[in-house]
């Protein structure tokens, strides 16, 4: 078990389920089959995507919350981050679902990395006419270390300029 294992989670793994499943219009329990089709896998992809993102849990506990080992859910980490690259809708339905579970998260409990990542989300999705609210109160979040979250913003604006250069 790693040390994130032991501390206690930002997020449950099953609310994570919960709302992917009915965002995709899909049952938990289909989420978790051993099944292959597009209609079943992005959704248990993407769940897996931001189980990853907002919970202390390593990619081996995460794996068995689906039914699936820790390689799974680093190609669904993968794979949902290359599909979100081309794919408008699917990023802006990922972005809406990561700031829907940030607002369940406890404020104690949002890292740096995770409040500046949904800043950068919650910022899309406020210039895309999204709820101005959730932006307001990811920056509250994020004014536990303004200086971290700053630091991880020019990372990540720097990261993607140079995504967007190649």
């Amino acid at each position: 078990m790693s040390t994130a294992d032991t501390q206690a989670p930002t997020l449950p793994i099953h609310e994570i389920q919960s709302l992917v499943a009915k965002r995709f219009g899909v049952t938990v329990d289909k989420l978790l089959i051993d099944s292959r089709s597009p209609v079943y896998v992005l959704p248990r992809q993407v769940a897996m995507y931001l189980a990853a993102e907002l919970t202390g849990y390593s990619e081996a506990r995460i794996g068995n919350a689906f039914r699936r080992d820790r390689t799974t859910v680093r190609f669904a980490r993968d794979s949902v981050a290359a599909k979100c690259r081309g794919d408008r809708d699917l990023a802006m339905t990922v972005t809406a679902l990561r700031a829907e579970l940030s607002e369940r998260m406890p404020v104690d409990r949002i890292s740096n990395e995770v409040a500046a990542r949904n800043l950068v989300a919650a910022a899309s999705v406020a210039v895309e006419g999204g709820n101005q609210a959730i932006f307001e109160r990811l920056a509250a979040v994020a004014a536990i270390d303004p200086g971290r979250v700053v630091q991880e913003l020019d990372h990540m604006a720097r990261r993607l300029e140079r995504e967007i250069g190649r």
